[in-house]
């Protein structure tokens, strides 16, 4: 007799959605659509991107630019990794608009923590 177990196949986590940023004090501007994909594990024991990113998030927002001096200053106040994940154009279109940001942020050695909203 064979016994058969019903075991699922995880679904790779993938989200699309507006990236905007703040360009003025509570004033935030769509910069490009983007996508989060290819989650690499981290720490079991943290959240995971699939749990925090339902349908209901709207958005991305970069709200400040952290030279890597003052993210070395914060970096006791941060919990560890939980996931990594890739961030990138969600169409061709956005891929300009985005490698200028990446472009920008790298030569001046910024870093940026990612917050989603719902709307």
């Amino acid at each position: 007799m064979i016994h058969c177990r019903k075991t699922s196949i995880p679904r790779k986590f993938k989200w699309s959605g507006e990236l905007r940023i703040n360009t003025e004090k509570d004033q935030k501007e769509r910069l490009c659509n983007v996508t989060l994909s290819d989650a690499i594990d981290g720490s079991a024991a943290r959240l995971r991107f699939s749990i925090c990113f339902t349908p209901s998030v709207s958005f991305l927002l970069l709200e400040k630019l952290f030279s890597l001096g003052e993210l070395q200053c914060l970096h006791p106040a941060l919990t560890p990794v939980a996931e990594f994940i890739k961030l990138g154009p969600d169409t061709p279109a956005d891929e300009k608009l985005l490698s200028l940001l990446f472009l920008h942020m790298s030569s001046r050695k910024l870093a940026c923590p990612l917050a989603f909203f719902y709307e």
